[in-house]
This record gives C-alpha cells, structure tokens and sequence, in this order.
C-alpha cells in the first residue's frame, strides 16, 4: 500500500521513507502511540484509575445486594435456615470486602508506578 511522507512528499512503500528516512504512521503505530500519551497524561490516567474505582465500588454494591438476598431468601423459606442464611450474608460480605481490597491495591500499585513513570520522564 502507498502513502505519501508528511516530511517531503515522496511516494513511500515501507514503514520508512526511501527519500528522507522519516518514519511512516501505520495504524497500528498510531493507536499505540495514542494510547501511550493517553495513559501517560495525568488527566485520562487519573481518570482511567477514577473509573475502576467506580467499578470496584459497584461490584462491591452488587455482591452486597446479592448475598442479602440470598441470606433472606434462605431464612425465609419454609424449611430453611437462619444460620445458613447468616452465614450466606456474612460470606458474601467477605467476599465484597476482599474483591474489592485486592482491586484497591492494584489500582494504587498503577498509580504508583504512574506517578514514578511521570517523575522518570
């Protein structure tokens, strides 16, 4: 496939320019790099980190809801039992507390290496 260079405007073939050597954009080049200055800019990596805390804090929300309704229903039922819907409620719990740690540590780990990626640079 030929393009054109941005430098001087030869007919180039490959990934570089024949005529002055300026490297030539393909796509997949393009998205990368788009997508390295994304994450590297403080405003969109601060908001990609904003954004999974916002899921960590739903997933902790859904896993809450679920296990409640799952314990009530347990206790509820005719035959069923209290304590085996405590103990769904509190596993439930547990588990919300424990995805959601582990997410919290992680997302801090990236901020981390983000921040010392910013001061490296």
């Amino acid at each position: 496939m030929n393009s054109k260079c941005s430098k001087c405007g030869c007919e180039v073939t490959g990934s570089f320019c024949e005529n002055c050597g300026e490297p030539i954009p393909t796509f997949r080049n393009d998205y990368t790099q788009k997508i390295t200055q994304a994450l590297d800019n403080p405003k969109y990596g601060n908001m990609w980190i904003s954004g999974l805390k916002l899921i960590a804090k739903v997933e902790f929300a859904i896993i809450t809801i679920a296990s409640f309704i799952l314990g009530f229903i347990e206790m509820t039922q005719r035959g069923g039992s209290f304590l085996i819907g405590l103990l769904i409620i509190a596993l439930g719990l547990a588990l919300a507390f424990i995805s959601v740690a582990v997410m919290m540590v992680f997302l801090n780990m990236a901020q981390d290496i983000s921040e010392i990626n910013s001061k490296l640079k």
